[in-house]
């Protein structure tokens, strides 16, 4: 039992359960591996999930439940300035560019570092980019004005 939710309850109440250990390994998942992230939108979402599921579990005022809203209006913040970059960007002929290599191999790569990852703007932009929806939004919003 961890801040006061026993794994049973966790299990019970969060039936899309997502973590920072296993978005990192999706990241860094090459990809033709089944997981990986092929779009901003399904990095942000898994994000975003968290924040979710947080809600879900923990009431306002109990101290995780407060970190994450306090986490969660950072990373919305961040993203936001974010995505006009990852929008921007354009995969290389073959799909892989030649930074993303680099950085496959442990090397840092530059700020096409993801640009073979499908990032043309849909007709659904919010939700492509992952967004929080606007009722997960209403739900967060409600909780802590």
């Amino acid at each position: 039992e961890e801040h006061g939710v026993s794994a049973e309850e966790y299990d019970r109440i969060v039936k899309q359960p997502i973590d920072l250990g296993t978005i990192r390994g999706r990241i860094n998942a090459p990809l033709t591996q089944n997981g990986s992230y092929k779009s901003v939108s399904a990095f942000s979402k898994d994000v975003n999930r968290i924040f979710s599921n947080v809600v879900k579990v923990w009431e306002p005022g109990q101290d995780l439940a407060d970190s994450a809203r306090r986490l969660q209006t950072w990373w919305v913040d961040q993203w936001t300035a974010l995505v006009p970059i990852l929008m921007s960007m354009k995969a290389d002929d073959d799909g892989v560019d030649d930074d993303h290599a680099a950085s496959a191999n442990g090397e840092p790569g530059g700020e096409n570092e993801y640009a073979h990852i499908h990032n043309q703007r849909g007709e659904d932009f919010q939700d492509q980019i992952g967004m929080p929806d606007e009722e997960n939004m209403r739900s967060w919003s409600h909780h802590f004005s």
